[in-house]
This record gives C-alpha cells, structure tokens and sequence, in this order.
C-alpha cells in the first residue's frame, strides 16, 4: 500500500503492523486525511470525508509508483484521491495488461470512458444511483449495464441482500451470509481487498467473489474500520462452516 502522509507520525503508525506493507511516497505540511464514521440505524454507516494530503496526488507520483506494474498484476482504486490520479493509474494497468480495480466511492457520476479503463468495478447500492444518475436501477441490472459501459467485469454489494457479479458468462447472485451485523464502515474495503487478493492468486471470479464476500461478512460482526478487517483464517473459517 502506498499513501501519502501529512508531517506528523501518526498516520503511518496507523498503517503500520503485519497485514500491511507501507510503500510511503512523500510528507506533506498539511493534515492527514480524516474520515468522520456515523453508524446508523440498521448498522449502515455515513462517512465525511476531509482528504488533506490525500488531495496532493499527481498523475505524476502515480507514474512513478506503478512502474513495477507487469502484466497479470491487479490495481485497486478508488476515489478519495484526484481523479486524475486514479485515471493515471487504471490506464497505466490497462496498457501494461494488468487489471486494474475500480471501488467508485465516494460516490460520483463517472463518464461511461473513465468505468471503461477499469477491468472490474465494484459499486454499491448507493454508487450504482451515483454512477446512473437513477435511483431506480437494481443491483441485478446494474451488473449488466456496466460492461455495456465498457466495464469487462463489475461487481454490485448490496448488503445483507448479497452481491451480483457479471463478466462474459452473464449475471449471476452470491448471496450474503448470515451474520450478526454491527458495523459496516469498512465492509466495502474488506470486499475488495479480498477480491483482488484471491483473483492475484488465481480464483475463478465467482469464487473470488464469494471469499470477497465472507470477508465482509466479518468484518461487520464487528466496529470500527482498520480494526474490523478480518485475518485470512478468520474467512477461511466462515466458508469452512457453512
């Protein structure tokens, strides 16, 4: 993972520990990104977000950082740096035939070329309304609309009401595991994670998807968002008890 930090420590002692390795490339004096969690009712959550040095991502740094970016490897992005900088990188992984990850969150209409630069996208509920400009598209449907937006693949989670996945194969539903949901802030991040892991490693895209989704499917069992993402045995320990 790389990041940009502000001057002080504490957001790379955040990043810090055994599930990740930090690639820091560069301090700037200013803040640290911030993200203000709200859970609410039903254990759905809104997020504010303050990007700080997030915001000083350039093309260029961009560049430099996916030169070691090969055919078959996999970029994982999302929208809370410059878009710019998240088109840089997704074209970089195109031309190079790499994969490259799209999560559009924050949720924002998206011109159907930038989706097309992604190999996968992998939209929630309230993303696919943002992308769509409706509120009246399913996830069933959305699965479908967005190869036809150029997208090869696309991923829709829709909660407790499971994920749709779509490739050349056509449409088809994971559906959620049953658990005790406490906190859903950072399911959406565990999902990916784990996808793009588990496609590095050579799963099938269903199967992929579904260990994508036991993933979250712990991480809400409990609060908080670094904190909640789950160990690899921990999923391994869900699909082995079903």
């Amino acid at each position: 993972m790389s990041a940009r930090t502000c001057t002080g420590t504490s957001s790379s002692r955040a990043c810090a520990g055994p599930a990740w390795t930090l690639t820091e490339w560069g301090r700037r004096d200013t803040e640290s990104g911030l993200a203000w969690i709200q859970v609410l009712p039903g254990r759905a959550n809104a997020i504010v977000v303050s990007p700080g040095a997030n915001a000083a991502l350039t093309p260029g740094t961009v560049e430099t950082l996916l030169e070691s970016v090969r055919e078959g490897d996999f970029v994982l992005c999302q929208l809370e740096v410059p878009l710019e900088a998240v088109e840089t990188a997704l074209r970089l992984a195109r031309d190079r035939n790499a994969t490259g990850i799209l999560d559009p969150a924050p949720a924002r209409p998206l011109s159907a070329s930038f989706l097309g630069l992604a190999g996968i996208v992998t939209p929630n509920e309230t993303e696919v309304a943002r992308l769509f400009d409706t509120k009246h598209l399913s996830p069933s449907l959305a699965t479908v609309a967005l190869p036809l937006a150029g997208t090869p693949r696309a991923v829709v989670k829709n909660g407790k009401d499971g994920t749709w996945i779509c490739d050349g194969a056509g449409s088809r539903h994971i559906p959620a595991f049953e658990v005790e949901a406490v906190d859903s802030t950072a399911a959406g991040d565990t999902f990916n994670g784990a996808l793009a892991v588990t496609l590095s490693e050579g799963l099938r895209f269903d199967e992929a998807a579904r260990f994508a989704a036991a993933a979250a499917a712990v991480c809400v069992t409990r609060a908080g968002a670094q904190a909640s993402c789950p160990a690899r045995q921990e999923v391994d320990a869900l699909l082995a008890g079903e």
